[in-house]
This record gives structure tokens, C-alpha cells and sequence, in this order.
């Protein structure tokens, strides 16, 4: 989905490796096709980002009115950050964002939202809507936020929510409030047992599950990394976060990531070392099936493809061997097929698929009815539905914008074999019906790939659906 924060985070990538592509610049070591080609993709998704600018002013993930204000300000983060890496970010558009932001304060210390956005199931609390909204303003140094920042200060003293209290505690160090190394003694009394720090109700983007602990550890390891001194707690949190990256280098969902990333990046460049030789080994059941080894000042990941060959029915152990002085970390990437992958305990929506016909003749439309319910009396935040598709069937755009344009969903965008629909929010037990009017193009008998539901940030738990089948006649 090609939303203001899916774009972010892929910029966040290109910026953030910005200081070690520099680093390696100088020892010419970069790829120069790998650093045009960066240069490049900057280039796409700043002219990307601006066009999410709502009408009337701030930022919103689909371009449309109200604006978002949290999202406006994660926005505004996102490109004074970028005009350290990028010459062509707009002055005046920052200026323009920074006084809307400054102009929803409501005098207390907080800020105001949108009427529109209030009606909304599943917003964040007004205590981490201003939290995220003040820290996300100190981030950018952007004055005139007295007052907000001393209501933060308050919040620091009383709150037993990690999340809550990262933020705050980032917002004070960042303002040089003689609170912050208060707040981070705080903080550090909450981490867990194992570099973690859970226990937060909810985040600005009503994460859940593992989401919202990776959130809230990758918020206290910038803060423990502001205050200095804090090198055991910071190097257990940065261990658990390694041991949470996913398969291709991601955390979860977007705002997960996004704030993973800045923590690994600030972590790295406070702890930066010189790299030596070593070596690297795969071993599957006692086998050696894979062997590498580095110099100092080798780039790029070490990569052992094609292991699934070793693998048998049933259990497997898998060993990594590191013979070297520095510490490297490793991520494990599977990928396999499913006709029906297995459906998470914990999911909290659940889908249904059905066609109307299970033959049609080539040339006509059959419809495709997918039911979404949310299964639980409390609200929910962005949703949404994937949709598989028979081969051999196709979907209309002109259906798909009037989904969108009536507001029957929030977004769509098309894959291969699939329609991939948003829902801004879900009320409680709320049931979404979406009829596809699809069009048979070629004769056949086809199946469709699994349909899937989850909740947008909270995506490791996933209700899953067999795909539907259908027989195109001539």
C-alpha cells in the first residue's frame, strides 16, 4: 500500500544509511550504481511523500481530509531528517506543516483533533496523541512548545507505561529538561528480564502485540542512548530487538520498523567499531552446508541461499558457527507455500469469501462477496482485507473507485491474483460486505490463493480463508 507511512519508512531506509554509505565513501568501498541508484529512489519518494499533504493542510495516510495530526507530525520528523540526505525538500512546506501542527495546541499543553478524526474507532488516547505529537516536534526542534513539553514532564512523573514514558522522556532530553535523566531512571525500572520493555496499553497507530513492545523498545533505547551511561541496559534492549527482526530485515509493521531503524542506526553510530575477519557457518542436522569467510572492511550481507534442500519432514536444528571479533547480526528468512496457512489464536477479525457461480462462461462477470467482521465489542484500528483471486478472473477499477469514492473503504490497490482492500477503522462487531464484480478472461479451471484479514499494525496475527474455485467455459 503506497500510503504517507509505507513511503516513509521506505525513505527512512535510504536516509538513515545515508551516514554509512558516507563512512564507506571514503574508503571506496560504495557501489556507485548502488549510490545512484539511491540517489534516485530519494528523488521518487519525496515527490512521493508531499503529495499526501491533505487540502486543508497537514498530512493524513491517503492524502484526504481531515488532516492527521500525529501522522502530520511523524511527517514533519521525517523531513527534517531528510534534509540532511536530500537538497530538494521544500522549506516552505516544512514551515507550512510545523504551523499547523503548532496551531491545533489547545492551550493545556495538548493538542486538538480533527472532529472528524475523534468519531474515529480505534485513535489513540488523548495521553499518547500528545505525547507522540510534543516528541515528534522536539524531534524536529521546533520552539514555541513550552508549555507542551512541561505538561510531558508532569506525564513523566506519574506514568507506568513504557511507551508513554519513552516518548516523554525523549521529549525532555531532546528540550534539555532537567527531567529527562529522571525519566529515563524511571523507564529503565520497566525493562523486562529480556532487553524489553513491555507492558503499554497502546501506541499512536494502536499497535498490538509484539508491534507495540518493539515500538516501545526501540523508544527507550533512543532515550537510554541520549543520556549516556546506560551501556548494559541499551546493549539487552538492542539484543532483543535483533532477536525480533524479521526474516527481511523489517519489525513488524510500518511504525514498528520505522522506529526499530532509528534506534539500530543511532545505536550503531554511538557504538561504531572497526570491523575485522572472521568466518561464518551453516550446519542443518549436524551437516556443514554452508561456508564463508570475510575480510575487514567486507559491505553487504552474507547470505546462504537455497538451504531448504537440507531440511527433512518434522524437526530440524539449525546452527550458526561466528569465528571473529565483532558481533554480527543474523536474521533466518523462510519462505514456503501454503493452500491454507494457519490462522493466529489471537487474531481479532475474521474474513469470509464466497463466488456467486462456480462456472461461468468466458466473457461474463461473476461476483465475489467478501464478508470482514470484527469479532470483539472494542473498536479497531486500520484493517484490511487481502483478497485472493481465481486466475483467469479480473477485477474492474471502475468498481475499485467506487468502493473508495463512496467511502465503502478507506484505500484499495491490485496484486497479482489479489485485491487488497483498507478500512480506515472498525467499530465494535462491526461486519464489512464487499461484493468484486469480476470478469472471466480465460477458460480454464483455477483456484485462488488464500484470503487473509489482520489488523494493519498488528499484522503477525492473520485470519486466513481457503481460496474460492471456479471453471471459465468457452
Amino acid at each position: 500500500m503506497d500510503t504517507l507511512e509505507q513511503i516513509s519508512s521506505f525513505l527512512v531506509v535510504l536516509g538513515y544509511t545515508r551516514p554509512t554509505r558516507r563512512l564507506l565513501d571514503e574508503h571506496d568501498v560504495v557501489d556507485r550504481q548502488v549510490q545512484q541508484k539511491a540517489s534516485a529512489m530519494l528523488d521518487r519518494g519525496y515527490g512521493r511523500l508531499v503529495s499526501y499533504e491533505s487540502p486543508e493542510k497537514g498530512y493524513e495516510w491517503f492524502g484526504e481530509n481531515p488532516g492527521h495530526e500525529a501522522l502530520t507530525a511523524y511527517g514533519l520528523v521525517e523531513f527534517i531528517d531528510m534534509q540532511d540526505v536530500y537538497g530538494g525538500v521544500d522549506t516552505q512546506m516544512i514551515e507550512r506543516t510545523a504551523a499547523w501542527l503548532k496551531s491545533r495546541r489547545d492551550g493545556s499543553g495538548g493538542y486538538k483533533q480533527n472532529s472528524k478524526a475523534l468519531d474515529s474507532f480505534g485513535r489513540a488516547s488523548a495521553d499518547v496523541t500528545n505525547a507522540y505529537i510534543t516528541w515528534s516536534l522536539s524531534e524536529a526542534q521546533i520552539g514555541g512548545i513550552d508549555k507542551e513539553i512541561e505538561h510531558q514532564s508532569q506525564i513523566a512523573n506519574t506514568t507506568t507505561d513504557p511507551y508513554l514514558l519513552a516518548l516523554a522522556a525523549n521529549t525532555l532530553l531532546n528540550a534539555n529538561h532537567n527531567g529527562g535523566p529522571k525519566a529515563v531512571e524511571r523507564l529503565m525500572d520497566m525493562q523486562g528480564k529480556d532487553g524489553s520493555f513491555p507492558g503499554a496499553d497502546h501506541s499512536i497507530t494502536r499497535s498490538g502485540g509484539e508491534a507495540l513492545v518493539i515500538e516501545a523498545t526501540a523508544l527507550a533505547i533512543l532515550a537510554m542512548l541520549k543520556d549516556n551511561g546506560h551501556a548494559n541496559e541499551t546493549r539487552e534492549a538492542i539484543n532483543w530487538m535483533n532477536e525480533h527482526r524479521g526474516g527481511y530485515g523489517q519489525w513488524g509493521s510500518t511504525q514498528s520498523t520505522i522506529l526499530a531503524l532509528r534506534a539500530m542506526t543511532a545505536y550503531a553510530a554511538a557504538s561504531r567499531k572497526t570491523t575485522s575477519s572472521g568466518t561464518v557457518g551453516v550446519m542443518i542436522n549436524r551437516q556443514q552446508v554452508g561456508h564463508f569467510e570475510y575480510e575487514a572492511g567486507h559491505t553487504g550481507a552474507i547470505e546462504f541461499e537455497g538451504l531448504g534442500q537440507y531440511f527433512r519432514p518434522g524437526q530440524n536444528r539449525l546452527i550458526l558457527t561466528h569465528s571473529g571479533t565483532d558481533a554480527l547480526p543474523y536474521s533466518i528468512a523462510v519462505d514456503y507455500r501454503s493452500v491454507l496457512p494457519a490462522t493466529s489464536p489471537d487474531v481479532v477479525v475474521e474474513l469470509k469469501t464466497e463466488l456467486a457461480k462456480s462456472t461461468v462462461p468466458i466473457g461474463e462477470n461473476v461476483r465475489l462477496t467478501a464478508v470482514l467482521t470484527n469479532k470483539t465489542d472494542k473498536g479497531q484500528p486500520m484493517t484490511l482485507a487481502r483478497i485472493g483471486l481465481p486466475g483467469g478472473l479480473s477485477s474492474q477499477t471502475w468498481q475499485l473507485e467506487d468502493l473508495r469514492e463512496s467511502g465503502k473503504v478507506g484505500f484499495y490497490e491490485t496484486g497479482e491474483r489479489e485485491v487488497v482492500v483498507y478500512f480506515r477503522d472498525l467499530e465494535p462487531r462491526e461486519v464489512k460486505t464487499i461484493h468484486l464484480d469480476l470478469v472471466a478472461d480465460i477458460p480454464g479451471q483455477y483456484t485462488a490463493p488464500a484470503s487473509s484479514a489482520y489488523l494493519y499494525y498488528t499484522n503477525e496475527d492473520k485470519f486466513w480463508v481457503k481460496g474460492t474455485s471456479v471453471t471459465i467455459s468457452r
